[in-house]
């Protein structure tokens, strides 16, 4: 079957489906008309779907796609990738009956497909001897680690602090290291081809200071509760804000590009230093409403629109089509800009935060529906 030929069909597909629904079933809670199916609590269960079944569909999409790439081995296909997928299916099924088992058992269930998946990806930049992606690897690592110890907190202490951010950090590093690979990469392949003479500098001891002092960062706000240094790791989140805001404008952000594909790149990247800035004014200011902007710039603005521009060109890529976003791609990233900006604009203006909800859930889900509704029949059928 087509859908099974390359690991990013049956992820994106599974993963936009997914993203679509845990929506629909929060706003529905939300507004009161439907309850969560799960023992979960609604805002954990809302979470944990979102931070780690929505974004470990789409993770395992572009891993699954890319590292072959990258080691030139063989991908995964077929049987082995229907199994690896069933693992998926498995943990998004079993947390609606999460009251009739034993939390241990759904615990083991939910980390199965993310312990798979660094199990494969490891094996496959191992045995190539891929040193450069190693911090990938590292991080999928961590990831999953940090999906243990959200588990953990739900289960010894019914509230999920550490494990949240630190999952958060992880894929904010993913972003910062693929997002920051792929943007200029292909700004610079636009502007070679329509702009001779426009060069773009390649990865240099900036990038590695940038990426550096990002984890340094991320790694403070983790600890933060547990650190009397409120102010400290303001002004850290802070530089790196400013460090991330420098790293982009050596991309040339702002020149005339005119492929959506390559601009919507930009715009989700921008969304990087916002949430630092966010995050980090909040921790100077001690404002909460300001860290929840900040936490929505990065999971809304940067991992949403990040993932929607790599997913729309590595469909259109890998399926033969032409890498040019026509209006109803440009519709799918108007969408989910509409929902970042009214769910952080739902922090700052509580007088108006149920309109902004709504108009983010709807943002967010016409984003994802419109991904499926113009891009299934490349991810299900085979490539003309």
């Amino acid at each position: 079957m087509a859908v099974f030929s390359l690991g990013f069909r049956p992820f994106f597909f599974a993963g936009a489906f997914h993203a679509c629904f845990v929506m629909v079933l929060w706003s529905l809670w939300l507004f009161d008309f439907a309850p969560i199916p799960s023992d979960l609590d609604p805002v954990f269960w809302h979470g944990h779907e979102l931070l780690f079944g929505v974004t470990e569909a789409f993770i395992a999409g572009f891993l699954l796609t890319a590292v072959p790439n990258w080691t030139n081995r063989p991908p995964l296909v077929g049987n082995s990738l229907i199994a690896l997928l069933s693992l998926w299916l498995m943990a998004r099924c079993i947390i609606f009956i999460s009251g009739l088992i034993p939390f241990e058992i759904l615990a083991v269930i939910l980390l199965v497909f993310p312990i798979a998946l660094t199990i494969w990806v490891g094996q496959q930049i191992i045995s190539s001897r891929n040193r450069r992606n190693s911090p990938i690897l590292i991080l999928l690592i961590l990831y999953s680690i940090a999906h243990g110890v959200y588990l953990y907190e739900i289960y010894a202490y019914e509230v999920v602090y550490y494990g949240q951010r630190f999952a958060l950090a992880c894929v904010m590093m993913l972003i910062i290291l693929i997002g920051g690979r792929v943007t200029p990469n292909f700004t610079g392949n636009w502007l070679r081809k329509h702009v001779p003479g426009k060069e773009l500098t390649g990865f240099n001891g900036f990038d590695t200071f940038c990426v550096a002092v990002s984890i340094v960062g991320l790694l403070a706000w983790v600890l933060l509760p547990m650190l009397d240094m409120a102010k400290e790791i303001g002004i850290l989140m802070m530089v790196c804000g400013g460090c991330h805001i420098l790293r982009q404008s050596r991309w040339r952000p702002l020149y005339k590009i005119k492929e959506p594909l390559v601009t919507v790149l930009h715009v989700a990247y921008a969304f990087v230093p916002v949430g630092f800035i966010l995050i980090g004014l909040s921790c100077l200011l001690d404002d909460h409403s300001l860290e929840t902007g900040g936490l929505h710039a990065w999971t809304v603005g940067a991992v949403g629109l990040m993932t929607l521009a790599i997913m729309t060109r590595a469909s259109r890529g890998h399926s033969g089509r032409e890498l040019s976003a026509p209006s109803s791609t440009v519709l799918i990233y108007a969408f989910m800009v509409v929902a970042a900006l009214s769910r952080m604009g739902a922090a700052y203006w509580p007088d108006y935060s149920m309109a902004l909800f709504a108009l983010a859930g709807l943002g967010w889900i016409a984003a994802y529906f419109g991904f499926l509704l113009f891009y299934w029949p490349m991810l299900l059928l085979p490539r003309p």
